[in-house]
């Protein structure tokens, strides 16, 4: 599981910002704070969290930097918080996004949501059975007949496959039941923003007989 990282090219201290004396006293911070906080979460457009996104602030040579974590979050402590700042949000298959950052009013929360590039896409869905949710199935994807990944769907039926690059129209889709399978092809003239929504009425699937506050658990899923 990833963890919120963060860092700087900034050597400033709290040295820094004290008065020199020629007699060691105790140095009193008077309203000062020492640092700052920007934090917040990265996301994509079906707010799924980004982990890894690299997050940067900067300002001239000044630069700080954070990674957010399995939930998409991040945290940034900063020294020179009189500055402006310019914030990159950056990671694979997503469009970098830049947002402009000010301390001016004390810490600030900065959520920021990350576009697909062209060409990238996220495969997703939500399953039922019985007309409740369908927990744990696997989809299989499937290219040229080859499976290249799967998704496991969670307590409120949804599934999503990770970013990847697509093209062409010899991507499927993989739905296992008790009789063998069904194929469902990926049109990707359907993606919004790169997003591809693919719903499933699921039949005929060994283990789902238990339903609870979970939803349905389709123990039989193969795959």
């Amino acid at each position: 599981t990833g963890q919120a990282k963060q860092g700087s090219n900034d050597n400033s201290t709290l040295d820094d910002i004290s008065l020199s004396s020629s007699i060691p006293l105790p140095v009193l911070y008077l309203g000062m704070d020492p640092k700052k906080t920007v934090s917040g979460a990265i996301t994509n457009r079906i707010d799924t969290p980004v982990e890894g996104a690299k997050v940067t602030l900067k300002s001239g040579d000044v630069e700080y930097y954070g990674t957010a974590d399995a939930n998409g979050d991040y945290s940034i402590d900063v020294i020179k918080h009189s500055l402006d700042y310019t914030m990159s949000v950056s990671a694979e298959m997503y469009d970098t996004a830049n947002e402009n950052v000010s301390f001016a009013e004390g810490d600030v929360t900065k959520d920021v949501m990350l576009e697909l590039l062209d060409g990238n896409y996220i495969v997703c869905g939500n399953l039922t059975y019985n007309g409740d949710p369908a927990q744990n199935y696997v989809v299989n994807m499937t290219q040229n007949g080859v499976n290249v990944g799967k998704a496991t769907s969670d307590a409120t039926g949804r599934y999503v496959f990770a970013p990847r690059s697509m093209s062409g129209d010899a991507w499927a889709l993989i739905f296992n039941n008790d009789s063998g399978s069904d194929t469902e092809n990926i049109n990707l003239a359907t993606a919004e923003h790169g997003i591809i929504v693919v719903d499933r009425i699921l039949e005929n699937v060994s283990g789902v007989s238990s339903i609870s506050t979970d939803g349905i658990t389709a123990y039989g899923a193969k795959g």
